[in-house]
């Protein structure tokens, strides 16, 4: 089991309910320890590998996991806990583990977005509109002056750009946006396109945001497609946000859709 202790949500009362649930053999924490790749954890024996963290955590843990022949639990200790929700819906950790304890819990391959670099297990968000996981840890963090600023600072690069555009295929608007999210599912990736042109645009993506939701703000559906290339329309890095962490990538990025590679648990019914 492996578990953040640095996390901000790391408490641990709750990691003795869950290492109760669990028996695990072993306590991994990721700040003080080595996380364990597909070969030591096919040398030691494992079959499952319980993750508690957030989607950082997550994607950290898994991406070095790739090509074991295990199954992986992901456990919500996150803020936003992308990658559970499409997993469990909205279920805390000890549910979830109450939930595979009483056999209710089925194993699914998943797909991932690909990218050079790196994956993403939920979602990417390529765009300017990126520096809102900026605001999102603020919010956090508690720091109320911080998120105002935060909050003012990724307005206007909603607004002034760099904007991304899909170029292969050519989908939405020419003009870009100011974040290209992509969803990972088995027929493909799901490309919605959001942008903030005027002070109204700007209104309704605060208010999702502070609903913990930027997505639900204003965006485009662009389709479903095995594979798309972005690029910023001003010749600058692409800003991106992958399960909620920032990263930044060159002028041009090549999304895929790939198999994940090993399987996580889900809701038997989900």
């Amino acid at each position: 089991m492996i578990v953040n202790g640095a996390s901000g949500s790391h408490d641990v009362a709750a990691i003795a309910s869950l290492r109760s649930g669990l028996s695990p053999d072993r306590i991994i924490d990721c700040q003080q320890d080595d996380l364990p790749d597909a070969a030591a954890l096919h040398a030691a024996g494992v079959d499952i590998l319980a993750v508690h963290g957030g989607d950082g955590t997550l994607n950290t843990a898994i991406s070095k996991a790739r090509g074991w022949g295990g199954a992986v639990l992901a456990l919500p200790g996150g803020t936003a806990n992308l990658l559970c929700g499409v997993l469990f819906g909205d279920c805390d950790a000890l549910s979830v583990v109450e939930a595979f304890a009483a056999g209710k819990l089925t194993c699914e391959e998943r797909y991932v977005v690909e990218f050079d670099g790196g994956m993403a297990l939920a979602e990417v968000l390529a765009g300017p509109g990126a520096v809102w996981s900026d605001v999102r840890e603020d919010m956090r963090d508690g720091q109320i002056g911080d998120v105002v600023a935060g909050a003012v600072d990724a307005a206007t690069l909603s607004l002034t750009g760099p904007m991304v555009a899909v170029v292969e295929p050519v989908l939405g608007d020419p003009a870009g946006y100011a974040g290209v999210r992509l969803t990972p599912h088995a027929a493909g990736l799901a490309v919605d396109g959001y942008a903030a042109r005027d002070f109204a645009d700007l209104v309704r993506q605060g208010v999702a945001l502070f609903g913990r939701n930027f997505r639900d703000g204003p965006h485009d559906a662009l389709g479903s497609h095995r594979q798309v290339v972005c690029r910023s329309l001003e010749d600058a890095p692409v800003s991106l946000m992958v399960d909620g962490e920032r990263r930044d990538a060159g002028v041009e990025v090549k999304f895929s859709l790939a198999p994940l590679g090993l399987d996580l648990f889900c809701l038997a019914d989900g």
